[in-house]
């Protein structure tokens, strides 16, 4: 999850992040959690569904919005507010 707003680096096709936002790959979650893509994709279809992230695919990259997380502190010790959170943008 991105903690300020910027490029992804880990992807082919990196995209543009804000924070509480990650890139995902669901073959590489399977990968790194050792469970099959459908279970990956039924995850996050529940959390999705949960209201914990927002997911948003396209050809080149997925995107989840963590929105169950209000605000976190960052590695210099300020307080970040979660912008992707509904309740706190007024979405």
């Amino acid at each position: 999850m991105r903690l300020s707003p910027g490029r992804g680096d880990s992807f082919r096709r990196p995209q543009e992040l804000q924070p509480g936002q990650f890139q995902f790959s669901e073959t590489r979650l399977a990968e790194e959690w050792n469970i099959g893509r459908k279970r990956i994709r039924n995850l996050l279809a529940t959390m999705e569904r949960l209201g914990m992230i927002a997911v948003e695919a396209s050809k080149t990259a997925s995107v989840a919005s963590m929105t169950c997380i209000e605000e976190w502190t960052d590695f210099q010790n300020r307080r970040v507010i979660n912008l992707c959170n509904p309740a706190l943008n007024g979405i």
